[in-house]
């Protein structure tokens, strides 16, 4: 934002005028079920106004986290009021920040710079046009590299300005969309007896997925080290079966 400072008492100079960078945040809340609509509206408004939308997102209520929205722009100071007002009467506003940067010095170097390297081009290429002078190739090589060193040097310099007067000549503006709380709503619906028993269905589904988990991880060695195991020690009670049966019969035919 660009305005002018009062000069001295006694001086009939000029305001000096200086370049504000101005942001605004805010913070609103929404009724659940009209926070898109509310994000849609300001966002189609600032379309409507001398506004550049920077960025905008939307996250949709699910049932595992609540909804929220976001908008970043850039508004002439002039329609910044008509953008706000499209939060009237949809939303509160809990949180309001305004801030400023001042870019006055950062502006007067940018543009000083542009007017001397402006200047410097312009003579070299009035030394590249002057017939009269007798010059060398090489002395025409250096004016021509010269010449494009400065030209880069100050398109580079005219993004910058472009980029100050970006920030000066429209206010940031960036609103957080967040849906507004019921608290006392909640307190009144409370029951102790439901929220035991949903924390036992959470308990529940945990301790089951906990088994199947288990069971998972222990069936592959069940199949590999305890079935076989089991064959080898049936095998042995089986020999020692029979064996013990031989003897117990060979005694009988001695008595």
């Amino acid at each position: 934002m660009a305005v002018q400072a009062p000069a001295a008492d006694g001086q009939a100079e000029t305001p000096l005028q200086r370049f504000l960078a101005v942001r605004q945040d805010l913070a609103v809340e929404v009724p659940a079920e009209q926070l898109a609509d509310a994000w849609v509206k300001v966002r189609d408004l600032c379309g409507a106004l001398s506004c550049d939308l920077l960025s905008s997102s939307l996250l949709r209520e699910t049932p595992r986290q609540p909804g929220s929205a976001t908008l970043d722009m850039r508004v002439l100071p002039g329609d910044v009021d008509k953008l706000l007002g499209g939060l009237r009467g949809v939303s509160d506003v809990v949180s309001h920040t305004t801030t400023s940067e001042d870019k006055t010095s950062e502006v007067i170097d940018v543009e000083a710079r542009i007017k001397n390297r402006t200047e410097f081009r312009d003579s070299l290429r009035a030394m590249l046009r002057d017939t009269v002078t007798k010059r060398t190739m090489a002395d025409l090589l250096e004016i021509q590299r010269t010449l494009s060193d400065t030209q880069a040097e100050l398109d580079a310099t005219a993004t910058q300005r472009k980029v100050l007067a970006q920030q000066t000549d429209k206010q940031r503006i960036q609103i957080q969309f967040t849906p507004k709380r019921n608290l006392a709503g909640n307190a009144g619906n409370y029951n102790p007896m439901m929220q035991a028993l949903r924390n036992a269905g959470a308990v529940l589904v945990e301790s089951v997925a906990s088994l199947i988990t288990f069971v998972a991880a222990v069936l592959p060695w069940l199949v590999v080290v305890v079935l076989p195991v089991g064959a080898l020690v049936r095998w042995y009670a089986g020999k020692w079966r029979r064996r013990r049966a031989r003897a117990t019969a060979g005694g009988a035919r001695r008595d």
